[in-house]
C-alpha cells in the first residue's frame, strides 16, 4: 500500500520456504484533452490523484490539455504453481480505462486486456510476465505521447522565443521555471521505472527463463523481449528529456543573469539619479547659507528694536561678520567633525 500511495516504481519477486510473490508497481503519467476530471478520493486531506495543465500552450490562453497521474499495479503470489492468485490495479481515475465487465462481455482476458479467457494462462510466472509486458506497452505509450507533445511544444517555444529577431528580454522566467520543473517530474517518472527494471532484471529475471523441457515457456522469451522493447524506447524518451533538461536549464540560468543583469543597470541608474540629486541638494544648502546672513541681519534691522538712525555702515560691518563667521562655520570640515565629536562624546557619557 505504501509503495501505491508514494507512486514508487517497483518490480520484485520475492520467495519464503512456504510462499512466494511477483509484483509491479509503474506510476507514469497520461495525456488528455478535455475539462479537468478531479479526483474524489482522499488521502490525509489531499485529494490522492492530481492532474496538471500542461506548459508552453500552443496558443495564447489555450487550456484543456493536461496530463494525470496515474499507475499500474500487479501481483501475482502463491504457495506453488497451482495454487496461486493474480490482481492487476489500473489507477486510472479520468476514466482512459474499460470495466471489467466489459471485457468479460468480450471474453478477454483483464490483466493483458488482448489474451482470449477461452485460451487462459496456468503457469504462475507467465501469469505474472505476461500482464507485466502488456502493461509496461501500456505504459510507454502513454509516455512516449505525452513526451512527444511536450517536447514539440518546447521546440515550438525555443523557435519563437529565441530566435536572433526575438527580444529576449520579454522571456517570461516563471514560465521557464515550469518548463524545467515538468521536464524534471517526467524525467524522474521514466528513470525509476528503468531503474525497477535494471535491478529486476539483474536479480529476478532468472526465474523466467525458457526451460527447453517445457516448450510452454518459448513464449516468455517473446513477452521479456517484448519488456525489453519497452524498456528501450523509455531509456530513448529519457535521452530526450534529458537534453531538453539542460537545454532549458541553461535558458533559465541565461534568463535570470540576464534579469540580474538588468536589476543592476536600474540600481545603477537610480544610484546615479540619486547622487545627482543629493548635488542638487547640496548647492541648495550652500545657496541658503550664502544668503542666511544678509537675511538674518536684513530682518534683524528691520525691527522696530533697532533705532532709525543706525548707519549703513554699521549693517555693512555686522553683515560682513555675521557672514564670515558663518561662512567659517559651515565650510570649515575640521571644525564642523570637531563640535559634532564632543557632541558624540557628551553624548556617550551621559
Amino acid at each position: 500500500m505504501d509503495v501505491y500511495l508514494r507512486r514508487d516504481a517497483q518490480i520484485y519477486v520475492t520467495t519464503t520456504k512456504a510462499t512466494y510473490a511477483m509484483a509491479f508497481h509503474l506510476p507514469y503519467y497520461a495525456l488528455r484533452k478535455g475539462s479537468e476530471k478531479s479526483d474524489r478520493r482522499k488521502y490525509k486531506a489531499t485529494r490522492l490523484r492530481r492532474s496538471y495543465e500542461l506548459p508552453l500552450p500552443r496558443k495564447p490562453g489555450e487550456k484543456g490539455v493536461r496530463y494525470y497521474e496515474a499507475e499500474v499495479s500487479g501481483l501475482t503470489t502463491g504457495v506453488d504453481d497451482f495454487f496461486y492468485t493474480t490482481y492487476c490495479f489500473v489507477d486510472t481515475y479520468f476514466g482512459s480505462e474499460e470495466l471489467c465487465p466489459t471485457y468479460l462481455d468480450r471474453r478477454t482476458d483483464p490483466l493483458t486486456a488482448i489474451r482470449p479467457l477461452d485460451f487462459p494462462v496456468w503457469n504462475p510466472r507467465e501469469n505474472y510476465i505476461l500482464p507485466f509486458s502488456r502493461r509496461l506497452r501500456q505504459v510507454t505509450e502513454e509516455q512516449r505521447d505525452l513526451i512527444n507533445e511536450f517536447d514539440d511544444r518546447m521546440e515550438e517555444y525555443t523557435r519563437k522565443h529565441f530566435s536572433p529577431f526575438h527580444d529576449r528580454e520579454r522571456s517570461d522566467i516563471s514560465e521557464l521555471r515550469t518548463v524545467v520543473a515538468t521536464v524534471t517530474c517526467f524525467r524522474k517518472s521514466t528513470i525509476d521505472i528503468i531503474s525497477a527494471w535494471d535491478r529486476f532484471a539483474a536479480n529476478s529475471l532468472g526465474y523466467f527463463e525458457g526451460n527447453s523441457n517445457n516448450p510452454g515457456t518459448k513464449r516468455w522469451e517473446e513477452y521479456i523481449a517484448d519488456l525489453k522493447s519497452s524498456v528501450s524506447e523509455l531509456s530513448f524518451l529519457r535521452d530526450r528529456l534529458e537534453h531538453r533538461y539542460h537545454e532549458f536549464h541553461e535558458l533559465l540560468q541565461w534568463m535570470l543573469s540576464g534579469s540580474v543583469l538588468h536589476q543592476n543597470q536600474i540600481a545603477n541608474q537610480n544610484g546615479q539619479i540619486a547622487m545627482r540629486q543629493e548635488a542638487n541638494i547640496r548647492l541648495l544648502a550652500q545657496l541658503n547659507i550664502l544668503f542666511l546672513p544678509l537675511h538674518l541681519i536684513t530682518a534683524a534691522f528691520s525691527m522696530n528694536m533697532v533705532p532709525n538712525s543706525a548707519s549703513w555702515l554699521l549693517y555693512l560691518g555686522v553683515l560682513i561678520g555675521s557672514s564670515v563667521l558663518t561662512y567659517f562655520c559651515a565650510f570649515n570640515p575640521w571644525l564642523h567633525q570637531v563640535l559634532f565629536e564632543k557632541r558624540r562624546s557628551w553624548g556617550g557619557r551621559s
